[in-house]
């Protein structure tokens, strides 16, 4: 009986040294990201009660679309919880998984060995339901962090002007957010529009890169956001149904004001939103006919309305 005694306990030993029990099948923030940052805040007399371990689930919150994450102390799979806790995704996957493991370790510290209390009394006040709520929009939140956070996302749309007609606009962006600023550059690709030049047309179609800077106002889960940048065009023309149709090439130079209103897309690291801009080229293009005759100018202003989406990393 002594051999057995002590083979359970070496045995509980080499249990306790895997690290805190944290379960859950969460994507944002994981079971294994809670549990990493959970193991080094627990006290050498801190822990949970025997066969106890932290739930993690998705739990729908109360503005509709989005998703929350719930912290649990159970016993069992099917027991009701010790306690539970909610915390909303805000500030990254990163974030989450720090306000867990905090909630958690505050929990186990109830539960010190040097002064065990009954199992009547290990119950934690806390209700179900109660949550961890955003920061209040007069204190620095997520937006007003110091911390930069990066993205890289998608864009398309329809760029028109009042000559010419209307084309698609793809491309894609990168960008770095820091408190309410965002710095951001894209690559961006218009597809050939035509005007009319007498006997015949002439087309064009431009590739752009896009720097820009832009204020954010709101939360991660609803912003809008006011930008202005610069636009550095090469512009191909080509002439169409001439006798001699010739192509050419050239640098246009503009600038470029713009708005987006977005949202955080709810357990994702994603935001998708719409917006519109304005691209206002400084100097003429002109196509015409090659020896004088008819010629035309290029639009010099574009508009764009469009969308896209972008995913998040945390620093």
């Amino acid at each position: 009986m002594i051999v057995l005694g002590q083979a359970l306990a070496i045995l509980v030993v080499v249990v306790a040294a895997t690290g805190p029990d944290v379960r859950g099948n969460v994507v944002c923030p994981s079971a294994e990201d809670v549990a990493a940052r959970l193991g080094p805040m627990l006290a050498s007399d801190a822990g949970f009660p025997p066969g106890a371990f932290v739930d993690l689930a998705d739990v729908a919150a109360s503005t509709p679309g989005l998703v929350d994450v719930e912290i649990r102390l159970r016993t069992s799979a099917a027991g009701a919880p010790l306690a539970v806790r909610r915390v909303e995704r805000g500030g990254g996957c990163a974030d989450t998984a720090d306000a867990a493991a905090v909630i958690a370790a505050s929990w186990a510290s109830r539960y010190a060995t040097s002064a065990p209390p009954p199992l009547a009394d290990s119950a934690l006040p806390e209700a179900p339901g109660v949550a961890v709520r955003a920061p209040d929009p007069a204190k620095p939140g997520p937006l007003a962090s110091a911390r930069p956070q990066f993205s890289i996302g998608a864009v398309a749309g329809i760029v028109a002007a009042t000559a010419g007609g209307s084309a698609a606009l793809v491309g894609g962006e990168v960008d770095v957010r820091r408190g309410r600023w965002v710095a951001r550059l894209a690559l961006a690709g218009m597809a050939e529009r035509t005007i009319a030049v007498d006997p015949g047309s002439a087309g064009w179609r431009r590739l752009m890169v896009l720097p820009s800077l832009g204020m954010v106002w709101g939360s991660p889960r609803a912003f809008a956001e006011l930008g202005v940048g610069a636009a550095i065009g090469v512009t191909e023309t080509r002439g169409l149904g001439f006798g001699t149709n010739a192509t050419d090439m050239g640098i246009d130079v503009g600038g470029v004001p713009s708005f987006r209103l977005g949202a955080r897309l709810a357990a994702l690291p994603a935001t998708v939103w719409i917006g519109g801009a304005a691209l206002i080229w400084f100097r003429p293009h002109g196509v015409g006919l090659v020896g004088g005759g008819a010629s035309k100018t290029l639009p010099r202003l574009d508009g764009f309305l469009g969308g896209g989406v972008s995913f998040l990393f945390d620093s």
